[in-house]
């Protein structure tokens, strides 16, 4: 959901581990109320997780509402069973917006901004967090 925001993949990794690294330096390293079973996984795995923070999805998809940045961290969240069904997410708030676009004026834009300057900026931030240079 994320890339539709970014036009970029948000975790573009080359390898499982890779993935994995990606991964956390958005969602931050999992603990155990996040995802109980991910230092036995680990361990079975020789992997040692990164010790990264979690980041606002907000700063990465700057483009995206309060709505669909619920929406996303619902269902990124590590754990498997605490990540939504279909169903759930087609019954979600960002699927059923309280107003209508015919009550936004067309003359008025919601975010001055314009999409390239905002996919830019989503650009910049994605690749900051994964190479690492936030």
């Amino acid at each position: 959901m994320a890339e539709l925001y970014t036009f970029k993949p948000l975790f573009p990794g080359s390898s499982e581990m890779d993935q994995f690294e990606k991964i956390s330096r958005i969602l931050g390293k999992p603990d155990n109320n996040d995802w109980p079973d991910a230092k036995r996984l680990a361990d079975r795995k020789l992997f040692v997780m990164p010790e990264h923070p979690k980041v606002d999805l907000i700063k990465v998809v700057p483009r995206a509402s309060p709505e669909a940045i619920r929406l996303m961290d619902w269902m990124l969240s590590y754990n498997p069973k605490k990540r939504p069904k279909p169903s759930q997410v087609l019954q979600h708030e960002f699927f059923h917006p309280k107003t209508s676009l015919t009550q936004i004026s067309p003359k008025t834009p919601t975010n001055p901004r314009s999409s390239q300057d905002t996919t830019a900026d989503s650009k910049s931030i994605i690749e900051s967090i994964i190479i690492g240079q936030n």
